[in-house]
């Protein structure tokens, strides 16, 4: 029964049998955009301290926003549709890929 054990060790080691994630292969995951906050607010030549003040949040949360480190909630997402004047999905979606 140890032999088994230890054959079986062996074999789940996460050096031999590494976890991938398809989609994400060959990608940099800073590279990848989820939302468009921070193309948003350069369009309305507006900042991100200026937002971070009207959300309530501070300005370390809102620049992981725009910088995708951080993705808002779903409630967060709309109040800054709210605040920018622009359609919810306008954030999320880029208007060349549509």
């Amino acid at each position: 029964m140890a032999l088994l054990a230890q054959a079986f060790k062996k074999k789940t080691n996460m050096r031999e049998y590494p976890l991938k994630f398809p989609i994400f292969e060959g990608k940099n995951c800073n590279s990848m955009k989820m939302n468009r906050i921070k193309e948003a607010l350069q369009e309305k030549r507006l900042t991100q301290v200026w937002l971070s003040g009207e959300l309530g949040k501070s300005f370390k949360m809102v620049n992981a926003y725009a910088c995708n480190r951080k993705q808002p909630s779903l409630e967060t997402l709309f109040q800054i549709a709210d605040l920018l004047q622009i359609n919810a999905t306008d954030l999320i979606v880029d208007k060349k890929e549509k």
